[in-house]
């Protein structure tokens, strides 16, 4: 019987669909606008979505058997796009201006998981993981604006929410001790995250839940997708697809790492 601290760091391949449906109808949206003002000129720019994020983990590992074990583990995952990955620049009568909004998911999870240990030879092991547990998630946005001669953004527009889910996880993993009580190991994994339920506040202070709606603008006719905070679902002509905003932490994850042995 062993104890181990194990420590990893990576990345994740993640998919949150809604959230850059919402990234891509901004986009589009100042494209719309630009294209049917007559005194604006839009010069280009390209909006990234959240494809990439980062995991940090640390856990405690109880060895019971030479084959079996169990975790537990918390950690920290990310995943943002920056200023300089959603910008739009349009010329206007006053200036020519950089439209930006920056946007970030994050998430604490506690996970409780069982291990399956196959020896290859003295120093070679492969692992088996599974596991889930809570999962405390952040979503953030801001909408701002700047002279491009200017060096700060005036934000107009920002939301921060939080909510708690569940996450689930399947992994396997090879472990190769370099010296006793001291292991290195690479693990894939994937994760099933997917949270709603989100409630925060926006720039005004109006607190409420996170709803992804589709709104309408009778002067672009345009319908554009975006989260905001109500305090009940909206209802009306101009809006469709109203639901609670769901953010996506799923998806295929890569860490490396040490394991030490108490």
């Amino acid at each position: 019987m062993e104890f181990s601290l194990k420590i990893a760091g990576g990345v994740s391949f993640i998919q949150p669909q809604e959230i850059n449906t919402v990234l891509q109808s901004w986009e589009e949206y100042w494209i719309t606008r630009a294209e049917q003002t007559k005194t604006w000129n839009y010069l280009g720019g390209e909006v990234s979505t959240l494809k990439l994020g980062y995991d940090f983990e640390i856990e405690l590992i109880f060895t019971f058997t030479p084959r079996l074990a169990i975790g537990l583990s918390s950690g920290y995952a990310f995943s943002d796009v920056s200023e300089g990955a959603t910008t739009l620049t349009i010329e206007k009568v006053l200036g020519t201006f950089d439209h930006v909004k920056p946007t970030k998911i994050s998430a604490i999870p506690i996970i409780l998981s069982g291990y399956y240990i196959q020896p290859v030879n003295s120093s070679l092991s492969l692992f088996f993981r599974a596991g889930g547990g809570p999962m405390w998630a952040k979503y953030f946005e801001r909408d701002g604006n700047k002279k491009i001669d200017k060096e700060s953004y005036s934000y107009t527009r920002s939301i921060s929410a939080s909510a708690q889910g569940q996450i689930y996880l399947l992994g396997l993993g090879i472990v190769f001790e370099a010296e006793s009580g001291i292991r290195f190991f690479m693990e894939g994994s994937w994760r099933k995250a997917t949270i709603t339920g989100f409630s925060g506040e926006n720039k005004q202070e109006e607190t409420g839940a996170l709803y992804y709606v589709e709104e309408y603008d009778s002067g672009l006719d345009l319908w554009q997708a975006k989260y905001q905070i109500f305090a009940e679902p909206p209802s009306g002509e101009n809006y469709r697809e109203v639901r609670q905003g769901t953010v996506d932490f799923s998806g295929f994850s890569v860490k490396i790492g040490i394991m030490i042995k108490f």
